[in-house]
């Protein structure tokens, strides 16, 4: 045997302890290229890993700004329904005031149709019984008291006023006695304070107005 064949027997058999198997050297390249393929599929699989995760993660957010606008959005929906229920509660319940102001309206019209003219008719009697007054005061007879548009007859203050005027004009002291008659224009200008208000009850007025009666001349 000569020494070329001795080296490529040691060769082999050095081969086979350190790939521990009869396989040649251009299968132990191939071996290398595929181990090293494979840690780069595994690296670039460990990327998309992490990248699936982080979309997993922002879909997740995504779902839940999702959830919170529908929660928002039933709230919204439910204070809607709310308002349409109180507005029409609140239409319905204005409905019902002007149909009771219009039956109101309608009673007070149909109960007031003649006041204007019972005031327009209070306001001519007024000057004219002052008028008819001053007449039965000239001419002695006593005079009738005036009555409102209701009936009732009533005298105002100033009425007690003007005869308190009278009597203490006629008791003072200036040279008159009570007995001196009154002057027309004293009395007419008394009773001018009254105005055209309406008197007290008949009787009343009629014990006033004799009074003065007694002392015209």
């Amino acid at each position: 045997m000569s020494d070329i064949e001795r080296i490529e027997q040691r060769l082999s058999a050095l081969e086979r302890a350190v790939v521990d198997g009869d396989s040649e050297v251009p299968a132990l390249e191939d071996r290398a290229s595929l181990a090293a393929d494979l840690e780069t599929a595994v690296e670039r699989l460990e990327a998309h890993d992490r990248r699936l995760a982080d979309l997993e993660g922002r879909v997740d957010a995504v779902e839940g700004a999702v959830g919170g606008v529908e929660s928002v959005d039933d709230a919204v929906e439910r204070r809607a329904n709310a308002a349409v229920a109180a507005v029409d509660r609140l239409e319905f319940r204005i409905d019902g005031l002007e149909r009771a102001l219009e039956s109101h309206h309608d009673r007070n019209g149909s109960r007031s149709g003649s006041e204007p003219g019972d005031e327009g008719a209070a306001e001519r009697a007024a000057p004219k019984s002052t008028a008819d007054a001053r007449d039965k005061r000239e001419s002695g007879s006593p005079p009738i008291a005036s009555t409102d548009a209701a009936g009732e007859s009533g005298e105002r203050p100033g009425v007690e006023r003007t005869v308190e005027a009278i009597v203490s004009t006629a008791d003072d002291d200036d040279g008159r006695s009570s007995d001196d008659p009154l002057s027309e224009g004293e009395v007419d200008g008394a009773a001018a304070a009254d105005g055209a208000a309406a008197t007290d009850e008949a009787d009343g007025t009629t014990g006033i107005l004799g009074s003065l009666r007694d002392r015209l001349p």
